[in-house]
């Protein structure tokens, strides 16, 4: 029997979930920090991964939210509408499947086609496939849903460092401020050649690895070099921007903006990063730190 490769994941998360299932169901002795055995029933509490597992872990729709339903020409921006998040009913979907797979036989089957169960077949056929695109979802049984319970998109998707910082939001980072600075070298001065410049003079220090090549000249990025970008990208930026002398006031504040932007960014990556964001009691910490 042929299947798809989205069928095949699917049963592969059987076989991984299932020793899960009596787990869930009798529970186990879990020793808490108190010293006190108690019973304990584990669920999945998260997944990590980037785009396409998602696509692929939830059978959502190509192009599509993992959590919500949102139309594709709003992903990139402001939704006024209200989120509407999934809701995968694993009974309805599975019937749905069924119906879907049956209708395709008759109407491969039913000869001659003008009979009417293959008119009947082609009609229904077109209803289950606004039901699947309307719902962004893939025509395939979702197994996990299925399985674990107190399981759902929203619950399961979790922002991880590599996938939603790194090769996310500095990937973001990075392009938005070379296109301001490309803007600029063509209407007043060559930033992006001090840039690259710049770049290749950061001193060596432990924390990062000093480039190799000019920023321009990389071709492929991975999270690793995202991620070192990421921590030298403001002291670069800093140092191509000051002095302002030849600069009008009204360039020098659009730029100072694209700092501040970048640097709210550039902070909150790097305090993800913390093994601890918990005070100690003795710690003086003031409203400024």
């Amino acid at each position: 029997e042929m299947r798809s490769s989205l069928e095949t994941i699917q049963e592969v998360m059987t076989l991984i979930l299932q020793e899960c299932i009596p787990l869930w169901q009798k529970g186990i002795e879990v020793l808490c920090p108190d010293g006190k055995v108690r019973i304990g029933h584990p669920v999945v509490a998260g997944w990590l991964g980037d785009y396409p597992e998602y696509i692929k872990l939830f059978t959502a729709a190509y192009m599509s939210c993992p959590i919500c339903l949102t139309p594709r020409q709003e992903m990139d921006a402001h939704s006024t509408t209200p989120i509407k998040y999934r809701r995968y009913d694993q009974a309805v979907v599975k019937a749905k499947v069924e119906e879907y797979d049956f209708c395709e036989d008759v109407k491969a089957n039913c000869k001659p086609r003008t009979l009417p169960a293959f008119k009947s077949a082609v009609e229904k056929i077109a209803e289950l496939d606004v039901f699947f695109s309307e719902n962004r979802i893939r025509r395939a049984e979702n197994k996990l849903f299925g399985l674990m319970p107190h399981t759902s998109p929203e619950s399961l998707w979790k922002p991880d460092l590599l996938h939603t910082i790194d090769l996310g939001m500095t990937k973001h980072g990075l392009e938005w401020m070379f296109n301001m600075l490309h803007e600029i070298s063509n209407k007043f001065e060559p930033l992006e050649d001090l840039y690259d410049v710049t770049w290749m003079a950061i001193s060596p220090h432990p924390a990062i690895n000093v480039p190799r090549k000019k920023y321009r000249s990389v071709k492929q990025w991975s999270g690793k070099e995202y991620r070192n970008a990421g921590a030298i990208m403001m002291a670069v930026l800093q140092a191509v921007v000051y002095p302002a002398s030849q600069r009008t006031a009204e360039l020098q504040e659009m730029m100072e903006q694209a700092m501040d932007c970048l640097c709210a960014l550039v902070n909150f990556s790097l305090m993800a990063r913390y093994k601890s964001h918990t005070f100690l009691e003795d710690q003086f910490v003031d409203d400024e730190y």
